[in-house]
């Protein structure tokens, strides 16, 4: 099993957080990337990086693209989708074993014609990983920041539509991103879909989160709507430490070791300079550590 953390944790260079993360004895990155940074993946000195990656013993997990492939702009659509184009063709020349993303929705449709939309447009999106071995894994957010009422704005949030999405796309580099935390609010047992979905799960993010079950109560799963100050604002939520939030880390972790898991653990968090996040995973490493009673468990 390898330890790692999404690099928009915060803001700084790539290489700086490589630097980090052998520094902090984490052995991969999951690198997060926009439509405007993967325009300059042609001008990047990838010798540089290859090398650095090395002298550090650290490796690229997964180039994660978090965008609405399906949008309804379909000029946005279109960009989306040769962008993950480029993705997987330099994930294949870089030797990265894989590419993290969403579905989306093109809001205009219904569900039935969303999985119309990933037919055509995302299947073949991933024969070609397929072809080239590369593994293209869904996180399974709901995305209610992108609707301006707080309701689900992706097709791939709930064990419902997982089984859809894999009935339209079977192949086997096709999986999940797995993150409970976007299962807990939803009242799923992420416990259940963790084991029931166990051979399609390519990679776990860690990323801890307290429900406020008064709030939830009060504003529902859609939260707030006459008061939202942002778009994360939900009123029910908010982030905490790895182990003192509402997520029963302890059980997750005795699953993996049950089933000898031996993919990708990432921890997803967001700080507000490097001494912070720094903090973040020095303790998020050590309760992993002390989970699994052991410190040679992460590599």
């Amino acid at each position: 099993m390898e330890l790692g953390f999404l690099t928009s944790c915060f803001d700084g260079a790539l290489l700086d957080k490589v630097h980090l993360a052998n520094q902090l004895n984490y052995s991969q990155l999951e690198v997060s990337l926009t439509p405007s940074s993967i325009q300059c993946l042609s001008f990047f000195d990838t010798q540089l990086l290859s090398s650095e990656l090395f002298e550090n013993e650290v490796r690229i997990s997964s180039l994660a693209y978090y965008q609405n492939i399906l949008t309804e702009q379909k000029r946005l659509r279109q960009m989306h989708i040769d962008n993950l184009y480029a993705l997987i063709d330099f994930a294949f020349e870089n030797g990265i074993p894989q590419i993290s993303t969403f579905i989306g929705r093109d809001t205009s449709k219904s569900i039935a014609e969303n999985f119309t939309l990933l037919d055509s447009l995302v299947r073949p999106i991933v024969d070609h990983a397929e072809q080239l071995k590369i593994k293209i894994a869904i996180e399974n957010c709901s995305m209610p920041s992108w609707d301006k009422n707080g309701f689900p704005a992706t097709i791939s949030y709930s064990p419902e539509l997982w089984d859809e999405m894999f009935s339209r796309i079977p192949n086997q580099n096709f999986g999940l991103n797995f993150d409970p935390s976007h299962l807990i609010w939803q009242k799923i047992d992420y416990t259940k879909a963790l084991t029931d979905y166990y051979d399609r799960i390519f990679n776990i993010h860690v990323k801890e989160v307290f429900v406020e079950t008064d709030n939830l109560s009060r504003y529902g799963i859609f939260g707030k709507q006459i008061e939202r100050e942002h778009p994360y604002d939900f009123g029910w939520y908010r982030p905490a430490p790895l182990g003192l939030g509402s997520i029963d880390w302890k059980t997750i972790f005795e699953t993996l070791k049950e089933k000898n898991y031996s993919k990708d653990l990432t921890l997803e968090f967001k700080s507000e300079n490097k001494s912070e996040a720094e903090q973040t995973l020095i303790h998020s490493k050590k309760y992993i550590e002390e989970c699994f009673n052991r410190k040679d468990v992460l590599t």
